[in-house]
């Protein structure tokens, strides 16, 4: 009666506490959250840029740049935002997602900018969310082949 229950299962309890092998090297997942980190601070500083302008549409595409290095910034680095109640369990929720969800995730928010206002400002800046994108998409895609699976397709021919 006391605890709340969540609609996320797998936002707490034992789920959290577990190593999950989804067979992705530390380092590319650590790699890769740097560059997602980086690509946000790039995003938000350029959308900064884009919004000093005399077109309104550049400015609401600047605007949406914002808050989409903003959203990548939450999502990623979450001890950049430890004053909001909200951020651990975002954090967690955003850990258990699987990676191909988080990189059309990426996509989806760096085409808007891009749509609206193309400039070297907003091209650059969603690019990098972009990249993030495709990266965690890669990541999703898995490796290419595995040695047993070689040497089992091996055996099975003269």
């Amino acid at each position: 009666m006391g605890q709340r229950e969540s609609a996320f299962p797998s936002s707490h309890g034992s789920q959290t506490n577990e190593k999950v092998d989804d067979g992705v090297a530390w380092w590319l997942k650590g790699f890769i959250k740097c560059i997602a980190v980086l690509a946000a601070c790039v995003s938000f500083g350029l959308g900064i840029f884009a919004c000093i302008s005399i077109h309104g549409i550049c400015i609401g595409a600047g605007l949406l740049q914002i808050c989409a290095g903003l959203c990548v910034l939450f999502f990623e680095a979450p001890c950049c935002f430890q004053f909001f109640e909200l951020t651990a369990c975002l954090g967690r929720f955003t850990e258990t997602r699987p990676y191909w969800q988080k990189g059309l995730f990426y996509i989806l928010i760096s085409i808007a900018p891009i749509a609206l206002c193309f400039e070297i400002s907003t091209m650059f800046g969603s690019g990098a969310i972009f990249l993030t994108g495709t990266l965690y998409g890669l990541i999703a895609l898995g490796k290419k082949n595995r040695q047993e699976h070689n040497v089992i397709e091996g055996q099975g021919r003269c």
